[in-house]
């Protein structure tokens, strides 16, 4: 999940590839869950709308 006060974007790219991306799941913030995360190393870009630096958190976290 990604919290700002900016209108931000979430890409991540799972080791398979396969791209999952998400805009505003939270009011202007993105949320991406992936059921059966596959082992590996992932890749993840945050952006924004405006094209300008804005502050904000991202949170990861894992269960199984």
């Amino acid at each position: 999940a990604m919290a700002s006060n900016a209108d931000t974007v979430l890409v991540v790219q799972a080791p398979t590839g396969i791209l999952y991306c998400n805009d505003d799941t939270n009011g202007i913030n993105p949320l991406i869950v992936i059921a059966v995360p596959p082992a590996g190393r992932y890749t993840m870009w945050v952006g924004n709308f405006t094209g300008n630096y804005e502050a904000g958190r991202l949170t990861m976290s894992v269960t199984r």
